[in-house]
């Protein structure tokens, strides 16, 4: 309940500063990749997923945005001679970001976060999946194209829980309106 409570924030906030602060370029839109890893004691896979970020300035150093994405990549593997597909179906989160002070072109950034998640996985016997939720923490670096767009490059630890983690690695062209 509090994971919706916080996703209801995030979105009225960026749904209010986007239409108060819209001339000043306070808001931004990033389309993308991203490459998560699965492991766990018995195992990991990767897969790929498409990801959107919707996001608003609150500040010149801090930021709120959610986070949306799914499958574009399943992992096929092999245990002993059982085919094995598995997937991230979806992720959805919210997070703030805080910013570095870095150089004109390129800034550092920090963010923490709640994010929810869905993987599967599939046999010829049968499958299966599960979902959960998890603080989310991670960095990156924004380098900008001209005034208005950027490409982002970031890694996440998106989950880790009882010996299961989920971490990912994503790239990522922005836009500011």
């Amino acid at each position: 309940m509090a994971f919706k409570a916080f996703l209801f924030v995030c979105a009225l906030a960026c749904s209010m500063s986007a239409s108060a602060q819209s001339s000043s370029k306070k808001s931004y839109v990033e389309f993308g990749a991203m490459y998560g890893k699965y492991s766990e004691p018995s195992g990991w896979f990767t897969s790929g997923l498409g990801v959107v970020t919707i996001g608003t300035n609150l500040s010149d150093g801090l930021a709120m945005e959610l986070v949306a994405g799914r499958s574009i990549a399943d992992t096929n593997f092999y245990v002993g001679s059982t085919r094995v597909s598995a997937r991230f179906d979806s992720v959805y989160g919210g997070f703030i970001k805080a910013y570095l002070p870095s150089g004109d072109k390129s800034r550092f950034y920090g963010r923490v976060g709640f994010i929810s998640g869905q993987i599967s996985a599939s046999t010829s016997y049968g499958s299966a999946w599960t979902n959960d939720t998890d603080i989310a923490i991670g960095g990156g670096v924004e380098f900008d194209l001209d005034s208005n767009s950027y490409v982002n490059i970031g890694y996440t630890n998106y989950y880790n829980k009882a010996g299961v983690t989920v971490t990912g690695t994503h790239l990522t062209l922005g836009t500011r309106f």
